[in-house]
C-alpha cells in the first residue's frame, strides 16, 4: 500500500506552488529548476490519488479543495521560519540586517507589518534604512540585507525576486474635489495644484511627471509625511501607491485611465544566499506584500 503521507518538501513545494501560482515561480523561491517542481506535484496528486491543481497556460490553478488550505500553507512556512530563526539565534547569536526602502514604503507598509516580520526573523536584528532615489549596489553586498526596488537589478552579484506589481493612484482631499472638481483624465491635471514628491519609481511616474512640466506645484517634499499633511489641508493632488489608501481613508482616491502599475522586487547580494536569517526574512516580505499589496484597495 502507497503511503499517503507528505514529506516536509512536499507540503514546501505546494505551498510555493498555491504562492506564485505556477511551477517556475515556486522554483525560484525554493531555489529548484522548474522540472523539479513538476515532477513533486505529480507524484503528490498520484500519491493522494486526486487533482489539485489544473494546467493552465499561465501556469498552476489550485482547485477549490487546495485554495482554500492557502492560509494554512502560509502559516506552516511561517512557524517553520521561526522555529530556525530561534535556533540561529540562540546558537549563533544575532544577525543584523539592513531593509532599504523608499521613504513612503517604509511609512505606510512596512511599518505596520514590522512585528509580523520581526517575528519571522527572531534570529536577527533589523536596521531600516528609508532612501529617496534608487539604491546602490555596493550598499546590499557590503554587508548583509535586502532592498525594495522598481527594475530589477543589473549586476550579477545581486539576486532578485519579483513580488509582484502594486497600482498607483491621484489623491485628494474632499474639500479640494468639492471646490475645484475632479480630474478625469491625465490631460486635465495641470489646472489643478499639484503636490510633489522629489523621487522616482521609473516608468510609473512617467505620465504623473509629464503633468508637473506645466502644472503649478505649490510643494514639493523630500519625505512623505508632509505630503500627507498639505494632501489633507487641500493644498493640492499628489500621486502614491494606492496601498496607502489602507490608512488614509479620509482622502479620496482618484483612478485615471492608463495609470502604470509598479513592478516590485526584492534585491540581495549573493554572497549572503546562504546565511538562513537572510532567507527568513525575503520569505517574510514575500509572503506579507503577496497578501496585502496586491490587495485591493479600500
Amino acid at each position: 500500500m502507497v503511503s499517503s503521507r507528505l514529506s516536509w518538501e512536499d507540503l514546501q513545494t505546494l505551498g510555493a506552488v498555491l504562492e506564485t501560482g505556477s511551477a517556475s515561480g515556486a522554483a525560484q523561491r525554493l531555489g529548484l529548476g522548474q522540472p523539479v517542481i513538476s515532477k513533486r506535484i505529480d507524484a503528490i496528486e498520484k500519491r493522494l490519488g486526486l487533482k489539485m491543481f489544473d494546467r493552465q497556460a499561465r501556469g498552476l490553478a489550485p482547485r477549490p479543495n487546495v485554495l482554500k488550505l492557502r492560509g494554512e500553507f502560509a502559516a506552516m512556512g511561517a512557524a517553520a521560519d521561526q522555529i530556525v530563526a530561534s535556533i540561529i539565534g540562540t546558537a549563533i547569536g544575532i544577525t543584523n540586517l539592513r531593509i532599504s526602502v523608499t521613504d513612503g514604503f517604509a511609512n505606510y507598509w512596512l511599518g505596520p507589518h514590522l512585528s509580523a516580520v520581526m517575528a519571522r526573523v527572531a534570529g536577527a536584528q533589523l536596521l531600516l534604512a528609508p532612501r529617496r532615489g534608487a539604491v546602490e549596489d555596493g550598499w546590499l553586498t557590503s554587508q548583509p540585507g535586502v532592498a525594495v526596488v522598481f527594475a530589477p537589478p543589473r549586476s550579477v552579484e545581486l539576486n532578485a525576486r519579483k513580488l509582484g506589481e502594486a497600482s498607483f493612484c491621484l489623491v485628494a482631499s474632499r474639500e479640494l474635489i468639492a471646490r475645484l472638481g475632479t480630474p478625469k483624465r491625465w490631460e486635465d491635471l495641470p489646472r489643478f495644484p499639484l503636490l510633489e514628491q522629489t523621487t522616482s519609481v521609473g516608468e510609473v511616474f512617467a505620465r504623473w511627471n509629464d503633468a508637473l512640466q506645466t502644472a503649478r506645484v505649490p510643494l514639493r517634499a523630500e519625505h512623505t509625511m508632509p505630503l500627507v499633511q498639505a494632501v489633507k489641508a487641500g493644498l493640492g493632488i499628489t500621486y502614491w501607491p494606492s496601498y496607502m489608501m489602507r490608512i488614509e481613508r479620509e482622502l479620496i482616491k482618484i483612478d485615471l485611465p492608463d495609470t502604470p502599475r509598479a513592478e516590485i522586487y526584492l534585491t540581495w547580494a549573493r554572497a549572503f544566499d546562504d546565511l538562513p536569517a537572510l532567507r527568513q526574512l525575503v520569505n517574510a516580505l514575500t509572503d506579507l506584500f503577496l497578501a496585502e499589496i496586491q490587495a485591493p484597495a479600500p
